[in-house]
């Protein structure tokens, strides 16, 4: 007996040392994994090349807020160059926007970066439908009261792929 009540004495003590050895190693990989934030610069980048955004845009083409057109434009980035069928899409879309909505297409514009705006006006010098009726989109963005610096930059995309299409 008494045997029996060292020897589970032994057992017991494997058990609890066994357990503070793994109770330390979660706690090191849950230490691993915290991420420290820094909660006044935290900012939420929205998922880029969201196809779902589009057709989002694309149904309610018709009663578009400026805040609808903003979202639009951020969605893309250079690596939505290798997803073929959301840059298609996205082109689409871009000029019905652009013709519908040509003033608050250029106040948008205004507020991206300067790299987003050379993404944008990229995209308008490679329309993928020649369907897209150019001239339109051009008289649109004409007679807006676009400041004349962004007009000119999107003008300018619009004359490159006008020029495209003609030779």
């Amino acid at each position: 007996m008494r045997y029996m009540t060292g020897f589970n004495i032994i057992l017991f003590l494997m058990f609890f040392f066994q357990a503070c050895a793994n109770n330390s190693e979660i706690k090191s990989k849950s230490q691993k994994d915290e991420i420290k934030i820094d909660s006044s610069k935290v900012e939420v980048e929205k998922k880029k090349c969201d196809t779902e955004l589009v057709l989002r845009i694309e149904q309610s083409i018709s009663n578009l807020s400026q805040n609808d057109i903003l979202e639009f434009i951020n969605n893309i980035n250079s690596d939505c160059k290798n997803n073929v069928e959301f840059i298609e899409y996205y082109n689409e879309v871009l000029f019905e926007v652009l013709e519908k909505y040509p003033a608050e297409f250029c106040n948008c514009m205004k507020s991206v970066d300067r790299n987003q705006q050379e993404l944008i006006c990229e995209e308008l010098k490679e329309p993928v439908n020649d369907g897209i009726n150019l001239e339109n989109v051009k008289k649109a963005v004409e007679n807006s009261g676009c400041q004349a610096e962004t007009k000119g930059m999107i003008l300018e995309s619009i004359k490159v792929a006008l020029d495209k299409y003609k030779n």
